[in-house]
């Protein structure tokens, strides 16, 4: 049913049944709310949720009463929490500052309806005066937690409902005892207003000394809903002489004082940039000197929009990602080393070719040395921190290493230190020419910064260390000064080689268990173009009939160690599937096939569920790359044949154990995924593929790192919502112990991720985030950029320029720092600037054009003070500046430009 479908036949519904509305929009609320009560919540009543608020067919208000009476029912995820959330904050009816919420609330009036004629209904239900405070203890509960910081759609809601909350009558003591325990872990936008509501029970216990420290200011009149006035759509503030003038300030050239804070400004585009590594390419080996990558290159264009002072922007830049390693560091995962390669590899070749290109009105400062005295200053702790640290880390998974009597013992990696993170910067700036060895010095407090080692080679070491030797091994590739540029460039040199050359045994196996190893690869060239020469080398070659004959079993596990590779980095990085990768991940029928592929193809299912056995004939008469494509299609027609009785279940898992060899494991990666493609479409007859994945995934020779790509679709399968309990009781599916082999992953980052057909609700909670950064979490550029291209491939341009410009003609958020103007206006055109997908050139700016100029001179924007024609005004002006900015050797800004007069004429 179409959302307003739903409106409409619950409006009909109330003209019929007027006796009690309040009644009725609780019980409607209810029955919204409670089936939301899961990891992945219905879309379609996120949506209607969201349309009965924006009808006002519901208040947000009654909707966030009847949200805190059901967050004691168990089954809510932070995501789900969220998701609400997201939708009363953008439709915040009820909730302004002039209606203030009870300090208890009567429970009686906020409970289901019961039905007519029952005896529930005959009966006068018992009212129960509960505080509110301690309906709302479960969210402040998940807001405590400072290594998982909740949603900022939840701390915003609330934000909001304790600024409403009466501090009298004061709640229980065992209420506010437990609230004020909580308030040392809370965000300060949560622990302030919460000081406030405790007012009262501090004053009842003689705490007024403490109550003064306590109390925070009412926010200003201006921004209370009653003297706000709507002119043309927009937000506005009416003065005393009717005039209207926008609340907004209108974003023109780069100001003094800007709302955004730079920091986390320069965080979004190094969020930005490595994002779009995955479409942007470069060409290797690089030049000498290199130049930087376009995605690194649109920070500095768009820097010089947000800050205009050099100097400030410089100290900035270096702080910003000094503070994104020593954020990230330990657990050294691939977060880190993409921070530490933007640090040591992306930035001095940035700043090199700001100061040979600059321009006159925003050049290169010439103050480095000073720059990097005050950023090492004000960071020295955590650098200390860092380096205490990377020491003692180092030395533990050396003693673990030589603790191994059968691994013979570590040996020391001859070339190869661990420094501290400033002395590794100050070096690679040293050899960009930015610094000399005296200024280098003189940042260093008169230590020499280290020289890059000639060591011995990281590849191969890679490739012959035991498996106890790797934690080692791996915090000197990603960590050491100048081992990940020189461990990619052997990698990537080794890859090249290919296939007329051989690159050490075990190495991509080894290569592709290690995230961390994998990011290091991004050293020398950007993901998208590692996998172009990934594919060319790896899956592409063409068959070589010789090598195939000399060594059968060798040629194609050889060629399986590549697959596993390629596969890792297209899952560590986002990357498109290359088309053999696609195709094996689709099973395909006989009658589909060639003669040829269907004689190879039944050789396979003989040879592995018949007598026949893994012989040379049926090797030699396989091209790898075919055979990566027809496992799938082998697996199939082994669960046709036992559905059919051809074959008996022992029949069928003595040959799924050929897949726990390296011959054939290479080839999980696309068994694993169509197989849980097919369960998900088959549902209640998955029986039989349910059997063959556990059988697959609970071997202890899965390889790991295919097991990590395949991770979140098989987590999806054991989820409720899978409707997959009967099937699991039926098949002997052991859920605990497929869950135990997942839990080394890590929890499944789709879990708190909005669905996306509710993706314009999460692009609109995240835009608020921008307003304010102030108390936002440091990774909060991410889950932005996310929202905005979910947005955009699931409801287009059009749609999400909507939810853009109506958050800001009608923010959801009113209690935000308007000293400068409001943030997301100064920030909204480098949204529409910028490439979100890789499918878009410039998703949003030519939808500015096209889509809002000509709303600029509707009759209800004509009015020479309206807010609205303002910031749309301003959005245009913003966008066309900084797509020409981004884009100067190509024709974009042209093609904007002639859209524009085609629109004014």
């Amino acid at each position: 049913m179409a959302r307003s479908d739903f409106v409409r036949i619950i409006q009909s519904w109330e003209e019929d049944h007027q006796e009690d509305t309040a009644a009725h929009e609780s019980a409607l609320a209810a029955a919204l709310l409670k089936p939301l009560v899961s990891s992945s919540p219905p879309a379609i009543l996120l949506g209607y949720l969201t349309q009965s608020l924006s009808s006002s067919l519901i208040t947000a208000r009654t909707i966030s009463l009847q949200l805190l009476l059901l967050l004691s029912e168990p089954g809510w995820t932070p995501s789900s929490i969220a998701s609400v959330a997201g939708a009363i904050l953008a439709n915040p009816t009820g909730l302004a500052q002039g209606e203030p919420l009870p300090s208890s609330l009567e429970t009686a009036h906020l409970q289901d309806v019961p039905d007519v004629g029952t005896s529930a209904s005959a009966s006068q239900p018992a009212i129960t005066a509960v505080p509110t405070l301690s309906f709302i203890l479960p969210l402040l509960r998940l807001c405590s937690n400072p290594t998982e910081p909740a949603p900022f759609p939840i701390v915003a809601l609330i934000n909001r409902l304790l600024s409403l909350l009466q501090p009298y009558p004061a709640p229980p003591l065992d209420v506010g005892l437990e609230a004020s325990a909580l308030l040392p872990v809370l965000p300060d936008v949560i622990a302030t207003p919460l000081r406030n509501c405790l007012g009262g029970l501090m004053a009842d216990v003689a705490m007024s000394q403490d109550v003064a420290q306590m109390q925070i200011s009412v926010p200003s009149a201006a921004f209370d809903v009653s003297s706000r006035g709507i002119t043309g759509g927009g937000l506005a503030k009416t003065a005393d002489d009717g005039s209207v003038t926008p609340l907004t300030r209108v974003w023109t050239a780069p100001r003094q004082s800007s709302p955004i804070p730079i920091q986390h400004a320069i965080d979004f585009l190094f969020a930005h940039a490595l994002r779009s590594s995955r479409w942007t390419r470069s060409s290797y080996p690089p030049s000498n000197p290199p130049e930087p990558w376009q995605s690194h290159i649109e920070v500095l264009r768009i820097g010089r929009y947000l800050c205009p002072e050099p100097d400030r922007f410089l100290l900035q830049l270096i702080e910003t990602s000094l503070k994104a390693c020593l954020n990230t560091y330990q657990a050294l995962s691939s977060d880190f080393v993409d921070r530490f390669l933007i640090l040591t590899e992306a930035l001095p070749t940035l700043l090199r070719s700001w100061k040979d290109n600059g321009d006159a009105d925003w050049s290169y400062p010439d103050s480095l040395k000073d720059i990097l005295t005050t950023a090492v200053g004000v960071l020295t702790a955590d650098l200390t921190a860092y380096q205490t640290f990377m020491t003692d880390t180092y030395a533990s998974r050396v003693s673990d290493a030589e603790a191994d009597d059968e691994s013979g013992g570590f040996s020391p990696i001859d070339g190869w230190t661990v420094a501290s993170l400033q002395e590794t910067f100050v070096r690679r700036l040293v050899d960009a020419g930015l610094l000399s060895s005296e200024e280098a010095g003189a940042v260093l407090l008169g230590s020499s910064p280290p020289q890059l080692p000639a060591g011995e080679s990281l590849m191969y070491r890679l490739a012959s260390a035991p498996k106890s030797h790797l934690p080692a091994l791996v915090q000197t590739v990603i960590a050491a000064p100048g081992a990940p540029r020189s461990f990619a460039t052997e990698v990537v040199n080794s890859i090249a080689a290919c296939p007329q050359t051989q690159p050490p045994e075990n190495l991509f196996v080894a290569l592709a268990a290690q995230p961390a190893l994998l990011a290091a690869l991004s050293a020398v060239m950007p993901p998208a173009s590692l996998l172009d020469h990934l594919v060319e080398k790896l899956l592409d070659p063409p068959d070589n009939e010789s090598a195939r004959a000399d060594d059968p079993q060798g040629s194609l596990a050889r060629f399986g160690e590549g697959v596993m590779l390629v596969e890792s980095v297209v899952a560590l990085f986002d990357l498109p599937l290359p088309k053999l990768l696609q195709r094996a991940r689709c099973a395909v029928g006989l009658a589909d096939l060639s003669v040829t592929e269907k004689t190879c193809m039944s050789g396979w299912v003989k040879a592995l569920f018949g007598s026949d056995g893994i012989d040379d004939q049926i090797l030699l008469s396989t091209v790898p790359a075919d055979f990566c494509w027809l496992s799938t299609s082998v697996i199939q027609q082994a669960i046709a044949a036992t559905a059919a009785g051809a074959i008996d279940r022992d029949t069928l898992h003595s040959g799924l154990s050929y897949f726990s060899q390296p011959l054939l494991s290479w080839s999980l990666g696309g068994i694993v995924a169509w197989l849980c493609q097919e369960i998900e479409r088959q549902g209640l007859i998955s029986a039989l593929h349910l059997d063959v994945l556990q059988n697959l995934v609970l071997g202890e020779s899965f390889p790991e790192a295919l097991l990590r790509i395949n991770a979140a679709e098989i987590s999806r399968l054991l989820r409720p919502t899978s409707h997959l309990q009967p099937v699991f009781e039926s098949s002997g599916f052991v859920v605990a112990g497929v869950t135990a082999r997942l839990e080394v992953f890590g929890p499944d980052p789709s879990l708190t991720k909005g669905p996306i057909d509710f993706a314009s609700n999460v692009l609109r909670a995240d835009l608020q985030v921008v307003r304010r950064l102030d108390i936002a979490q440091n990774t909060w550029a991410n889950p932005l950029l996310s929202a905005l291209e979910d947005s955009l491939t699931a409801e287009g341009t059009s749609r999400t320029l909507d939810v853009l410009v109506s958050e800001l003609l009608q923010p959801s958020m009113m209690d935000f720092d308007r000293t400068n103007g409001d943030p997301l206006a100064y920030f909204a055109p480098v949204l529409c600037a910028i490439r979100i997908c890789p499918t878009l050139p410039v998703p949003l700016a030519l939808e500015v054009v096209d889509g809002y100029l000509p709303r600029m001179f509707d009759d209800a924007l004509h009015q020479a003070n309206s807010g609205s024609a303002h910031i749309l005004a301003a959005l245009l002006k913003g966008t066309l500046i900084l797509t020409a900015e981004l884009y100067p050797m190509k024709n974009t800004a042209d093609v904007l430009a002639e859209h524009v007069v085609e629109e004014l004429l």
